[in-house]
Formats: C-alpha cells, structure tokens, sequence
C-alpha cells in the first residue's frame, strides 16, 4: 500500500464526492415525499370545504401542432452550413475537418431563428 499525500488525498475526494451525492439524492428524495404529503393535505382540505380536486387542476385543451416550421428552419439552416462549409474547405486552404463545425453554427443560428418565428406563429394563432 502507498500511502502518500496524492493517494490519500484522491481517497479522501472520492469518499467525499460520493458522501454529497448520496446526501444530495436522500434530501432530494425527502423534499419530494414532503411536498407530495403537503399536497395531497391540500386536496383534502379543498375536498371539505366542497371544490372539487378535478376542478382544481384541470387545464384547457391546447391543440397539439408538430413544428413543422421550426424543423424545416433548421434543417435548412443545418445543410446551408455543410454547404458553405464544404465550399470554404474547396477554395480556401481551410481543413475539411471545419465543416461540421460550420453545420453547427449555422444550426444554431437556424434554432434562434425557428425560436422567433415561432413565437409569431404562436402569437397569430392566439
């Protein structure tokens, strides 16, 4: 066994590590049970005053749309960045490995562009 400093001190951070963990799941786990106990105390007491719990936790039907909009945006977007990517790395001395990077960047922006028109879409339709 060797005992030095290094070794002691990774045995120690390890134990530690799993010690917060375990604390952090078992305090996880306690507030749940807590709030679920706090919850269903307030149903009760809903229960006899005379509301009804369905009543109480009943939302409106919203109408489910897959975002056929957001998709196209980017996807579009995704290709349009291989796509000037590849032509970067044909007419520059640019490495081919860069590509991807630029079908990222440009997902990226076609995800903030797909976020607003979205949120026009979603804002004409209410």
């Amino acid at each position: 066994m060797d005992h030095t400093v290094e070794n002691i001190t990774a045995t120690v951070a390890v134990a530690t590590t799993f010690i917060a963990a375990f604390t952090g799941i078992f305090f996880a786990w306690y507030f749940y049970l807590k709030a679920k106990q706090k919850e269903r105390m307030a149903l009760i007491e809903k229960a006899s005053e005379g509301i009804d719990a369905a009543k109480l936790f009943a939302r409106p039907k919203k109408q489910y749309s897959f975002p056929w909009l957001k998709l196209g945006i980017l996807l579009f977007a995704i290709t349009l960045g291989v796509a000037i990517g590849i032509i970067f790395a044909n007419t520059t001395s640019m490495d081919e490995n860069y590509t991807p990077l630029f079908g990222f960047m440009f997902g990226g922006l076609g995800m903030i562009a797909a976020h607003f028109a979205g949120k026009k879409e979603d804002q004409q339709n209410n």
